[in-house]
Parts: C-alpha cells; sequence; structure tokens
C-alpha cells in the first residue's frame, strides 16, 4: 500500500454536506469534488462535477428564508442572498476554470490539484446550478405551489417563487429547491442522466421553446414521459401543475424505480475499483497517472441508470449460473457500441491458494479480452471484469482495459492464434444471447 492520492472534503456546512452525499451517490465520488479552492484561502464554489466534456458547478447560499410580512420584499431579499449570490460565485468559478484551469485545488493551502483534467475551453460544457433550500416551504405555504415555478421570460427576482434569467451569467442558471433536489437527483441518478437533461432543458430554453413550469420536477415529469426529450409544437411548452405527482404514482413507473436498484452492482464495483487506486491499495495498477485511470473508468460510469440495470442484471445472471464453473461473456456497451465488456466469473476451488487462483484468473481474463478484440473488431475499447462467484469462498474483482483500437497487426494476428488455440469465443461454440429490457416494464 502507498497511501491515499487525495482526500475528498465532505463539505463545509451541514447543507454543503447534504448537497455533497445526494452527488456522490448521483455522480459518484471520482467525479464530485465539495469545496474546492482557486486561491489559498478562496473557495472556488461549493460543488464541481467534472465528468469528460462537462463541468457542473453547483453553489449553496440559501439560508433561512425572511419573514418580514410582506412576500415580495421577503423574495427580494432571498432571491438576493440565496440565488443572485450563488450565481455571482457560479459565475466567478466559471471565469477561473476557463483562465487557469490547471489551477483548481482540493484544499484550503492549494497544495492538493484537482485529480481530473478540465476540458479545453473549446470542448468545456458548463452548466450552472444554484441550491436555494429554503425556497420550497416558502412556495408551499406562502403561495400554495409545489415548489418554485419556471420562467424564462422573467429577469431575476420580477415574480416572487419563480426563476428565470439570472443577470450577469453567461448561459441559463438552474434553481433548485430542497425538493428539486430530493427529486430529481434520485430519479437522474447518473451523470449521464442528469446531464442528458441539464443539456435538453437548457436547449428548449435557449429555443423560445418553453414558456411555463409550475416546478422543476414537473418539468422532469414531461422530459422522462416524452423518452428523455421536451415536445416540441406549435408554441412554447406549458407544462401541467401535477405531472410529476401523476408519474410519481403511476404503477409502472415505481416498477421502474424498483428494477432500477439493480443497478447498484454496477456502481458498486466503479466505487470499488476507484477506490482501491486511490487509497493506492490495488494489487495492480497503483502506479497508474490518475487522469488516464479516469479516462478508463470512465468508460463504465457513462452508462445511464437504465443500461447499469440491464449490465447488472447480466452480471448477476452470469453469477449465479458461475457456481462450480467458469462464464464468460461479452457484453455490449449501452452507451458507446465501440466499447464492450468481457466479463470472467470463476469459482474458486477451495484446494488452491486464493492468491494462485486469481493470478490464474487474471491472467485468463487478459486473454479473453485479447480475444474479444478478434471476436469483435467493431470494439475499440475493451474492458475486462474479472469476478468470483457468488460460494462465499472470496471477493475479489480485477479489471483490464484495452485500447483495441492501438493494437498493431502482429499483436492481433497473435491474438487470433490464441484465441483458436484456446477457443475462446468461437463461432459456434460460444452462446450469443441478446437481452431486451423496457425501461417501463408492462404491468398487464
Amino acid at each position: 500500500m502507498i497511501g491515499p492520492r487525495f482526500e475528498r472534503n465532505p463539505g463545509l456546512t451541514a447543507s454543503e454536506r447534504i448537497l455533497a452525499e445526494l452527488a456522490d451517490r448521483s455522480f459518484l465520488k471520482l467525479w464530485t469534488y465539495a469545496n474546492p479552492f482557486k486561491e489559498r484561502n478562496r473557495e472556488l464554489t461549493d460543488l464541481i462535477v467534472v465528468f469528460g466534456d462537462d463541468v457542473l458547478l453547483f453553489s449553496d447560499k440559501g439560508g433561512a428564508y425572511p419573514d418580514s410580512g410582506d412576500p415580495v420584499v421577503d423574495w427580494r431579499r432571498y432571491f438576493r442572498s440565496a440565488i443572485a449570490n450563488s450565481a455571482r460565485q457560479i459565475r466567478t468559478a466559471e471565469q477561473w476554470i476557463r483562465q487557469f484551469p490547471d489551477r483548481v485545488y482540493l484544499d484550503v493551502r492549494c497544495e492538493t490539484p484537482l485529480p481530473l483534467a478540465l476540458p479545453p475551453v473549446d470542448r468545456l460544457r458548463v452548466h450552472r446550478i444554484c441550491v436555494a433550500p429554503a425556497a420550497t416551504d416558502a412556495a408551499r405555504q406562502r403561495a400554495q405551489q409545489t415548489g418554485l415555478a419556471i420562467m424564462p421570460e422573467i429577469i431575476d427576482d420580477a415574480r416572487p417563487y419563480a426563476v428565470g434569467q439570472v443577470t450577469g451569467c453567461r448561459g441559463w442558471v438552474h434553481v433548485f429547491d430542497e425538493d428539486t433536489m430530493s427529486v430529481v437527483l434520485p430519479a437522474l441518478s447518473t451523470a449521464s442522466d442528469f446531464i442528458a437533461y441539464l443539456r435538453a432543458k437548457e436547449d428548449l430554453i435557449a429555443t423560445g421553446g418553453l414558456h411555463y413550469a409550475p416546478s422543476e420536477k414537473d418539468l422532469l415529469a414531461i422530459y422522462l414521459l416524452n423518452e428523455r426529450a421536451f415536445p416540441r409544437g406549435e408554441g412554447p411548452l406549458d407544462v401541467p401543475q401535477g405531472s410529476w405527482d401523476a408519474l410519481a404514482a403511476h404503477p409502472q413507473f415505481q416498477m421502474a424505480q424498483a428494477l432500477n436498484r439493480r443497478g447498484d452492482l454496477w456502481d458498486r464495483l466503479i466505487e470499488r475499483i476507484t477506490d482501491a487506486i486511490v487509497q493506492g491499495n490495488a494489487v495492480m495498477g497503483n502506479d497508474i497517472e490518475m487522469a488516464d485511470f479516469e479516462k478508463v473508468v470512465r468508460c463504465m460510469a457513462a452508462e445511464d441508470r437504465f443500461d447499469r440495470r440491464v449490465l447488472s442484471g447480466a452480471v448477476l445472471e452470469r453469477a449465479q449460473r458461475a457456481v462450480g464453473r467458469a462464464i464468460s461473456s461479452i457484453l455490449p456497451s449501452q452507451a458507446n457500441p465501440a466499447v464492450g465488456y468481457v466479463l470472467l466469473i470463476k469459482d474458486h476451488d477451495i484446494g488452491t491458494a486464493y492468491e494462485e487462483y486469481r493470478e490464474v484468473r487474471r491472467m485468463e481474463m487478459l486473454l479473453r479480452v485479447q480475444a474479444a478484440a478478434v471476436a469483435r473488431p467493431d470494439l475499440t475499447t475493451i474492458m475486462g471484469l474479472a469476478l468470483d462467484a457468488p460460494n462465499g469462498r472470496g471477493g475479489s474483482e480485477d479489471f483490464i482495459y484495452l485500447d483495441a483500437a492501438a493494437a498493431t497487426l502482429e499483436e492481433r494476428a497473435e491474438w487470433a492464434a490464441m484465441r483458436r488455440e484456446r477457443r475462446y469465443f468461437i463461432e459456434g461454440v460460444v452462446e450469443e444471447n441478446r437481452v431486451t429490457e423496457d425501461e417501463y416494464p408492462n404491468l398487464l
């Protein structure tokens, strides 16, 4: 063990810690950092998420909601303290990362740089999120709203309990109240899902496609019901109030949410390999550069929640069949047709020392990944996952990454010969199963 590469902040305030915990569960820890700094004792923002070319900047400045007796005055005060103040922090953070992408740090002394490289400016996509928790109860109790309404035509604090354009920011600023955070992040519980929603919403607003939404969660319901897109009609969209409540109460949606929890297995695999590399206690790979490792594991993290559900189901099904034998499969990525996963699940023979068995398993995994590159020449990236059968006699994972596109003709010839010799993924021998699953199961 060589020791941890870096330490992550848990969040400085109670509200920031809640935000960080929600973000960790949705985006996973390698891509989520609370309270980064730009200079000594100068915080960049409250939370940053870096996932490929997308950077999410969160700012949580919301305190208690004022109570002067005048709803207009109270809203304006809260808007200034919570939303405008957050937007200002986000604006300056965005300016900083565009100018100084290599000067973002995890600690107050600016000694530990952000372990992920920010994307080049020409590819950078920034998503701006203000968190205003106290607005939820105020909107409910004082205006009988389900949350903050979204009205793109209004500017700043022009209408109580409604958000639109925030002066001074380069693009749209998403304002999430407490209800939004508790609904949207669990419903869009991967970086891919959440970013796709933000981009679709930003495009809808930028093109004049939204007139009014009674709350963020109602807007989300329309997006989910329209197969993760926004309907485009003759005029701007008016979202019916209660859209989210109707969707959340539907049995098919509830069943899909329950089935999606199966995808947590994929999350755990990502977190286990990440934690081993960050802590420096992996059996192999502790010397890999963090930027290189992130690109590798981002292949797995790019799968959305439904895709993770399908992949996790395939792993679990094969694990049950692997007791007393070995099972190997090529699983297609749902996010990228050029990516494939080679799964190897073996049963540890109790008569063999575990480390000896694991070394044999690791070598077999490497050979199977190389064979898969020959069997599936359309795959440019192949990731191998070697696991123990669920027999209680072991508990380890090995991960192998192959850049198949970089292989030479000589290497491919060697792999082809090995594949024929060992009969890995040979036509007529391999069993091919195509899994078809609906995101929302038919309950009839």
